[in-house]
């Protein structure tokens, strides 16, 4: 696999908070893609679908904080 000049665009490396119910935000970005909508995207999907176990099942007590490194990757095979 090799990553070509479109796809480094659409990386992006972010730090989110995780809540006590299992939902995320985005508390920094770090490097953002240069699609915006990849951005509010990701955004979206961890504040609408709990992406996280909610705390009292993995015993966190409090917010706590995650480090996103999302890259794009074109595969070729379709032998999948």
């Amino acid at each position: 696999m090799r990553k070509t000049g479109r796809q480094d665009a659409d990386d992006m490396t972010v730090v989110a908070d995780v809540f006590t119910n299992g939902t995320a935000s985005v508390a920094d970005v770090m490097r953002a893609p240069r699609d915006r909508h990849l951005l509010e995207d990701f955004q979206k999907a961890l504040r609408e679908n709990a992406a996280f176990l909610p705390a009292a099942l993995d015993r966190r007590p409090e917010t706590m904080r995650v480090v996103f490194s999302v890259q794009r990757v074109e595969v070729r095979d379709r032998s999948f």
